[in-house]
This record gives C-alpha cells, structure tokens and sequence, in this order.
C-alpha cells in the first residue's frame, strides 16, 4: 500500500511516497524496492488531525487487504 502526495494534514510542502508493505516486519530502510501499483484506493484527503489520518489508514489496509487477498 503506498501514499504518493503532499500530506496536506501536516501541510507538507514537500512531494512524497511512502510504502508499507503488508505483512512484513524488517528493517529495510536504504534498501531498493520494486513497487507496482495494482489499484487507486482514494484520492489525497486533509484530516482534522492525527487520530482521523489514523482511523482512515485502518480502513485503507483492511481494503488493499481485500483487493491483495491477504489477511
């Protein structure tokens, strides 16, 4: 599952992608990654705070779970 954008919650002025790879637990930062996208979940969306993006990510795994067919 990935977030390509601007984090608008933080008003983050700076482009980024960020990855979280389903299942998986090590450390791999530096390291190089293939990622291929498989479906757009949602567009980019300003939360009220932290705990709302949270609830919201939550949501998101659960559906690129389904889509995945992983649990």
């Amino acid at each position: 599952m990935a977030n390509l954008g601007w984090n608008p919650t933080f008003q983050d002025r700076k482009f980024s992608v960020e990855v979280h790879i389903l299942n998986f637990d090590e450390d791999i930062y530096g390291q190089d990654l293939r990622v291929e996208f498989v479906e757009r979940l949602r567009d980019e969306v300003t939360f009220h705070g932290p705990e709302e993006l949270i609830a919201q990510i939550k949501k998101d795994v659960e559906q690129a779970k389904g889509i995945l067919g992983v649990s």
